[in-house]
């Protein structure tokens, strides 16, 4: 009989609980890694939801997300925001206006930053590199990537820290919007 007080049998079915998960096959599913899980929320959400004029909430739980708060990155109640992972995890913003960003707080931003560019430059719209460069006092490293498509014109941002970065800043901070004239840092 389970008792609320921790009795035996509960600490029996935790403990059985525990072996199974433990000797479960992992989800092939899963991504491992901060760049596994930025590529998921970059490539699998925020880039398919723009480009392709798809709901970025659909793709956030088709990829496994959990909704969290987009307070945590300076959101308001009309944003939406989303998280993969435990120990590194990757977040996708819905911005209200339309755009969104796909964050990885920690991880190798060089890796970051080269499977953001590859996941970019391997969308089939033919995204062109605009303006580079270091930004914020050399804090961060910005790459804009451009493309346009029918009179609709879709913008991508990879920052990843510069040489004078800060504990603070991101290992990737990715922005997807479009619009609807071409842009200065396109070029």
């Amino acid at each position: 009989m389970w008792r609320p007080d921790g009795g035996p049998l509960t600490v029996a079915l935790q403990l059985a609980a525990l072996l199974a998960f433990a000797n479960a096959t992992p989800h092939s599913n899963l991504p491992t890694g901060a760049a596994a899980a930025g590529r998921v929320a970059l490539a699998d959400v925020c880039l398919r939801s723009v480009v392709e004029g798809r709901p970025i909430e659909d793709l956030a739980k088709a990829a496994g997300m959990s909704p969290t708060s987009s307070a945590l990155f300076g959101g308001t109640d009309r944003d939406r925001a989303w998280r993969l992972g435990l120990l590194k995890p990757s977040y996708v913003i819905a911005w209200a206006e339309g755009g969104c960003t796909a964050i990885v707080e920690r991880g190798d931003a060089s890796a970051l930053g080269a499977m953001a560019r590859a996941a970019i430059q391997s969308r089939p719209e033919g995204f062109r590199p605009g303006l580079s460069g270091l930004f914020d006092r050399d804090r961060v490293q910005r790459d804009i990537y451009c493309s346009e498509r029918n009179g609709r014109w879709t913008l991508v941002s990879v920052t990843v820290p510069g040489p004078k970065a800060n504990s603070r800043t991101r290992a990737l901070s990715s922005s997807v919007y479009a619009r609807a004239t071409p842009s200065a840092l396109c070029r």
